[in-house]
């Protein structure tokens, strides 16, 4: 992927997240999965890694939907918009870990080479998009103190960055080797 490729892909997704969050914050989480679906097309026509791109959007949707239960469950937080459940992630929550999924080969690649950057980003980058979501958009409402939740998601993020980083190389590799 090109230079534009690279940039057109970092900003696509920032107007996913800002189109979920501000959906859910509003009740119009339509706007979140109209922005992944324009993504999503532009970005698996374009891509050399398609099938690792798909596979990866599959598995972050499952693991997101499991993740952001577990901070739902322990009582972090909850969501603006919870359907299907106030007990679950919501729908919403879910496309966006599948958008983040779609930078991982693409504008997020280099964090495939450097296990630290990946631990670094997720555990500063998550907290801090949930803290955004929460204050500026009221998409995440922090239930008892902001802190242990932002504790919460910061180690998650920490965790799953890295997992989701170097299963994109493996997915990206695999594909390679299928083509050869």
């Amino acid at each position: 992927m090109n230079r534009y490729g690279v940039i057109a892909n970092a900003v696509l997704f920032q107007l996913c997240w800002i189109a979920f969050v501000a959906g859910a914050g509003r009740g119009n989480t339509w706007l979140g999965f109209a922005a992944l679906s324009v993504f999503a097309a532009w970005q698996l026509s374009t891509s050399s890694v398609r099938r690792a791109d798909v596979e990866l959007m599959a598995f972050a949707a499952l693991l997101g939907f499991g993740v952001d239960t577990a901070y739902v469950q322990a009582g972090a937080l909850h969501f603006a918009t919870p359907f299907p459940s106030e007990a679950l992630a919501p729908l919403w929550i879910v496309g966006m870990w599948m958008a983040f999924a779609l930078t991982l080969n693409h504008s997020l690649a280099f964090l495939k080479r450097s296990l630290l950057a990946a631990i670094l980003l997720g555990l500063v980058g998550g907290p801090l998009a949930y803290a955004v979501a929460a204050g500026r958009f009221g998409a995440v409402v922090f239930d008892g103190t902001a802190l242990f939740a932002l504790a919460m998601i910061g180690l998650a993020w920490g965790a799953v960055t890295p997992l989701l980083s170097q299963l994109a190389a493996r997915l990206v590799a695999r594909e390679a080797a299928s083509h050869a």
